[in-house]
């Protein structure tokens, strides 16, 4: 099925009419961010509303199953009328929807169309989720694994790009639905074209700052353009009290770089041991890393709400 971008919320309700008021009332919120609206009963004829760009909502298991056999994407309608209802079969559970703004239904239908998630965006990127549903992020996944300087945290499985495509899917699932942060794709904003990666490792050291830009856009500031916004989502929206990150020993660009971002030198600044958890690469875990590398830390600022570094 093709899915175009978010316009429609279809409420579907198998609770009868004593839901019906509480639906229409959450209809009218969700008109006030854009979007269009409607509710019905499930015995009603509701099909033709579900058209592409549609999310669906349903309120029973019976909903939730069909709306699964047909494709399409949905989550799951609680309210006062359906509190014993078993909706385990939606990953996503909308209990009023008049508290969501009109991002957090589009993030719903993202991620149940496998449409990627962005991030943040700076003057020159787009920094986004990696997708199988992408054609060029399988081709760009398997040109920066091919740099030298990636073997130590990027590690992508496969040869074909079916196969890469199935270890992206993977790392989507074990990585951005799992802790909310990966290793993501940046894009250039003018051209579409995907130019290096950038993002948050989950490893045995802690949550670190992990990029990698092909040779052709480096000495650019496009790094440092990425680093910096993505330091800023880790404090001001994770929540993390510091991020830490590793450079070789004579990597002086890269330990120049994370020192015009405030890193400083950890407690324990030399590191050898292999990364850990599904985070600690764009495809795969276990990256042998080198022995002499110098382990960082920047810490968020101790002012509430304060971002670590000038906007972009």
């Amino acid at each position: 099925m093709l899915y175009g971008l978010l316009h429609k919320i279809v409420i579907l309700l198998d609770t009868g009419s004593s839901a019906q008021k509480e639906a229409e009332k959450a209809c009218l919120s969700i008109a006030e961010e854009g979007l269009e609206a409607k509710t019905f009963l499930f015995s009603e004829a509701w099909e033709a509303e579900a058209d592409s760009g549609t999310l669906c909502m349903g309120d029973s298991a019976r909903i939730l199953s069909a709306l699964r056999a047909s494709g399409r994407p949905f989550c799951a309608y609680r309210h006062a009328n359906n509190a014993g209802e078993d909706l385990s079969l939606a990953r996503f559970v909308v209990e009023d929807p008049a508290e969501l703004w009109g991002r957090d239904f589009e993030k719903i239908y993202e991620r149940e169309t496998g449409i990627p998630w962005t991030v943040l965006t700076t003057r020159r990127l787009t920094v986004r989720e990696f997708s199988e549903r992408c054609s060029e992020d399988a081709a760009a996944a398997a040109a920066l694994r091919s740099e030298p300087s990636a073997r130590h945290f990027l590690e992508v499985p496969g040869e074909t790009f079916p196969e890469i495509e199935d270890a992206i899917r993977a790392y989507r699932k074990n990585c951005y639905e799992f802790y909310g942060w990966g290793l993501w794709a940046l894009v250039l904003r003018d051209t579409g074209h995907i130019v290096g990666t950038a993002g948050l490792m989950q490893t045995a050291f802690g949550t670190e700052l992990g990029y990698l830009l092909l040779p052709s856009y480096r000495r650019r500031g496009l790094a440092a353009e990425a680093c910096s916004g993505i330091l800023q989502l880790a404090f001001s929206e994770f929540g993390l009290p510091e991020v830490l990150a590793r450079a070789g020993a004579d990597n002086t660009a890269s330990l120049a770089l994370l020192r015009s971002l405030g890193f400083s030198a950890a407690p324990s600044a030399t590191c050898g041991e292999p990364s850990r958890g599904p985070g600690s690469a764009v495809l795969s875990s276990d990256p042998q890393v080198p022995r002499d590398c110098v382990l960082l830390r920047i810490r968020r600022p101790s002012s509430s709400g304060s971002a670590p570094l000038n906007p972009l």
